[in-house]
């Protein structure tokens, strides 16, 4: 019922989420409240939320590094793939393959890196996987991506 008045209250694109919110979690007043105080996120921001929402992501090292890693750069112009920069979903482009973000959470997840461990990554396609890992191991890491 907060949720709704809230939404009410609010204009443009704020109270759409507000309303998606509250179909999805109408007890979660955490989610209400970060509705409201959130703007205007980046749609990358906005990719990683959901995605720590979900459990996908559950430290705060992988948060701020996929955070600071911007899916979009590692994607050509093509305008049929870069509308799905945003999207949990793989791509293809010119021939490189990226996994859904939510397949790179999981996996840096279960790897448990930590600063100054070395990474190998065969196989890195478009190197979006390696520089999200180059943010969590630090400058001191020895960390190569090989393709």
């Amino acid at each position: 019922v907060e949720a709704a008045f809230l939404a009410r209250r609010e204009s443009g694109r704020v109270a759409a989420i507000c309303r998606f919110v509250r179909v999805l979690a109408p007890s979660d007043r955490r989610s209400m409240e970060w509705c409201l105080s959130r703007r205007s996120l980046s749609p990358n921001a906005e990719l990683v939320h959901k995605m720590s929402r979900c459990g996908t992501i559950r430290s705060s090292a992988v948060e701020a590094a996929f955070l600071a890693v911007d899916r979009a750069h590692f994607i050509s112009d093509d305008a049929d793939v870069s509308s799905g920069a945003y999207a949990d979903m793989p791509l293809r482009c010119s021939g490189v393959h990226l996994s859904a973000p939510s397949i790179y959470a999981a996996a840096l997840e279960a790897l448990d890196l930590r600063p100054g461990l070395s990474f190998l990554n065969i196989g890195s396609g478009a190197g979006y996987l390696s520089a999200i890992a180059s943010q969590i191991l630090g400058s001191e890491a020895i960390h190569h991506g090989v393709e």
